[in-house]
């Protein structure tokens, strides 16, 4: 099953609400799209997802005025780091890969890290 552009395996029969419960989103806040075909609140309950469904979560968010600043022409310029790609039209970020140390370039005090995490 693909969800948001990212596979993720189906590990047992599941009904689309399970699904999204299981992942944690506010049901009321959401529209989902399964397959290409929006699909009603009230019937997420009775479809059966399948291994093969394409499924893409629409925040009703997006459409906040917070949102649609980042899509207009004062949207802010950011540069983005080699590992992160970005689709500024779906407001959607994608990690390439996994940064590696080398690769973040902000200092970082790896020691303060391993001592909160000791603690």
């Amino acid at each position: 099953m693909c969800v948001n552009g990212v596979q993720i395996p189906l590990e047992k029969p599941q009904t689309l609400l399970g699904f999204l419960k299981e992942q944690g989103y506010n049901i009321h806040r959401i529209a989902v799209e399964r397959n290409e075909k929006i699909e009603a609140k009230e019937s997420y309950a009775d479809i059966q997802l399948d291994d093969g469904d394409v499924i893409e979560v629409v925040e009703s968010s997006r459409s906040s005025v917070k949102f649609s600043k980042l899509l207009g022409e004062e949207a802010p310029v950011v540069l983005l780091p080699s590992w992160l790609e970005r689709d500024k039209n779906a407001l959607k970020g994608t990690v390439t890969k996994l940064p590696v140390r080398e690769d973040i370039d902000v200092p970082i005090a790896e020691h303060l890290i391993v001592e909160l995490y000791s603690k």
